[in-house]
């Protein structure tokens, strides 16, 4: 894929998700106009049902313990999981533990 067709990523993890990964950062490449989705997507192909787990519900949302940054920029902000990918790209994917509030 050349530069011209394809966006280079640099995809930053944070938080819980280090116990189903080897390493903290890795690139990615996606061609023009791919999504977040598209991107996460990949990422699960490259990694696996356990890193899919730490991501997403069963219906392909989200989980509410992931917050994931475009150019340090909260998707839920943008579009999304829609949002575009565009250009040389930081995206911060952060796992957290879930919260349980009380009192």
């Amino acid at each position: 894929m050349s530069t011209e067709t394809a966006c280079v990523v640099k995809v930053d993890y944070i938080g819980v998700i280090h116990h189903v990964l080897e390493s903290t950062e890795e690139e990615c490449i996606v061609p023009v106009g791919s999504t977040i989705k598209g991107l996460l997507q990949r990422l699960v192909k490259r990694h696996g049902q356990d890193f899919a787990a730490c991501l997403f519900t069963p219906d392909g949302q989200l989980n509410h313990t992931v917050k994931v940054f475009l150019n340090n920029k909260d998707i839920n902000r943008l579009q999304g999981l829609d949002t575009p990918i565009t250009g040389k790209t930081q995206v911060y994917i952060v796992v957290g533990l879930m919260l349980i509030q009380g009192g």
